[in-house]
């Protein structure tokens, strides 16, 4: 009596490594290129929050009364020589407001850039192009905490593997 035939094994849906690798490199891919999109876009929203914010402030300096903060006048009644002379203006409001403006141009300017840059990298993701330049930008994006530092390491992860490498150079 001959023992029954073992069962042939099941079938693999890649059968070879190289086309897998290859399959997964190219879904590593475009997710990477669809985060630096929504980046891209959660940059517009942060420029669309940081005007509706100055415009916000800038409306509430323009009606503040007076030409500035001041330290307010000894009370009556107090010792003068106890105090310190007051009644001076410490920071006048045309000075505020126009370092306030020029904090809010310059946090613009780093916005409108890190959504350009990501936007374009969303399409060199898309067709395999300027490898070295993603990588620069991933390293920029490690600076804005935590969101950014998530994907500035998971796109070097992916765009340092030798087989990604290999996808772009074939391209």
């Amino acid at each position: 009596m001959n023992p029954p035939p073992l069962p042939s094994p099941p079938p693999t849906l890649f059968p070879d490594w190289v086309e897998y690798r290859r399959r997964t490199d190219e879904d590593h891919l475009n997710l990477l290129s669809i985060f630096h999109l929504v980046w891209g876009l959660l940059a517009v929203v942060g420029l669309l929050g940081l005007w509706l914010h100055y415009s916000i402030f800038s409306t509430i300096f323009e009606k503040l009364p007076g030409e500035g903060f001041r330290i307010p006048a000894p009370a009556p009644g107090a010792n003068p020589e106890a105090t310190a002379p007051r009644d001076v203006i410490l920071f006048p409001k045309e000075l505020f407001t126009q370092s306030l403006t020029g904090v809010y141009i310059f946090s613009g300017a780093v916005l409108a850039a890190g959504m350009l840059l990501n936007l374009f990298a969303w399409r060199s993701l898309k067709a395999r192009r300027h490898r070295i330049f993603t990588l620069i930008l991933s390293g920029l994006n490690c600076l804005f905490i935590p969101f950014g530092t998530v994907l500035g390491v998971f796109t070097f992860v992916v765009l340092l593997r030798p087989t990604v490498r290999d996808l772009y150079e074939q391209r």
